[in-house]
């Protein structure tokens, strides 16, 4: 539940919306495509076609938790 908070909050902070079909799962639009970040337990996953954003968004990430 503390995890599943967390990465929420995370995900807000990076500019993220809370997916409406699931408490796991956040979306954001980034250079006109879909962003998705999930996560389970000890588990994130995120989804984009552009690896470099990809690197950014971890970056970012990394600060936050700091």
């Amino acid at each position: 539940m503390l995890w599943q908070s967390l990465a929420k909050c995370l995900a807000e902070a990076l500019g993220f919306t809370a997916s409406p079909y699931g408490t796991c799962a956040a979306n954001k639009i980034i250079n006109g495509k879909q962003c998705t970040i999930t996560w389970w337990v000890d588990d994130l996953k995120i989804s984009h076609e552009g690896a470099d954003r990809k690197s950014t968004r971890l970056n970012s990430s990394h600060t936050v938790i700091s």
